[in-house]
């Protein structure tokens, strides 16, 4: 390095200032690649601490946004579900309702109905006791339609008890001869009516309960 000592074993004025400057550029190459590689760790120590906090953030905001995403599936799963239960009680109620409405509708119908037939039935009485006291007029005696309206009145009260007897038991007379006609109702009293004093109608309403018999020419 220096050749401070001469041969004689003296110091040498002379220095060796090469050398000097070279040692002097190895120390600071030295120092310099010291300071590079301490920048560099560093900048790698700094570079993966932000990567592992930027990862752990993306991690923590990944696992929020899936919370989220749950929280609000399962609410609208709720929310869907209360909806469907309102709609469905809904349903039930409306459908109740109609259900009661229309039996209602139904039973007033037939109330309507049965007083309709009743008001025929009524009305059909009546024209058929009117056209009995228009035959009536010239025909049987006093006793004889006394008798009848008895027996009117005691058929009305049987068809009232007996629900008004079957429409299809009619039956059509032809009679041309004076003749008695014998009826047996259910009661099995046995009555004889003379063709003078009987039309079609009585027939017809006392044949309901029996059908009539002709038993022989007066």
């Amino acid at each position: 390095m220096f050749n401070l000592m001469n041969r004689r074993g003296r110091v040498n004025p002379r220095i060796d200032w090469k050398c000097c400057a070279l040692v002097v550029v190895v120390v600071v190459v030295v120092v310099v690649v010291v300071v590079v590689v301490v920048v560099v760790v560093v900048v790698v120590v700094v570079v993966v601490v932000v990567v592992v906090v930027v990862v752990v953030v993306v991690v923590v905001v990944v696992v929020a946004i899936v919370v989220a995403v749950i929280v609000v599936l399962v609410v609208v799963v709720a929310i869907a579900a209360a909806i469907v239960v309102v709609i469905a009680a809904a349903a039930v109620v409306v459908v109740t309702v109609v259900v009661v409405v229309v039996v209602v509708v139904k039973e007033e119908e037939e109330e309507g109905e049965e007083h309709e037939e009743e008001e025929e039935e009524e009305e059909e009485e009546e024209e058929e006791e009117e056209e009995e006291e228009e035959g009536e007029g010239g025909g049987g005696g006093g006793g004889e339609q006394e008798e009848q309206e008895e027996q009117e009145e005691e058929e009305e009260q049987e068809e009232e008890e007996g629900g008004g007897g079957g429409e299809g038991s009619e039956h059509v007379l032809n009679l041309q001869l004076p003749c008695l006609i014998v009826f047996i109702n259910d009661h099995s009293r046995l009555t004889t009516f003379s063709p003078d004093s009987l039309d079609f109608h009585s027939v017809h309403h006392f044949s309901s309960f029996a059908p009539p018999v002709i038993v022989g020419l007066v």
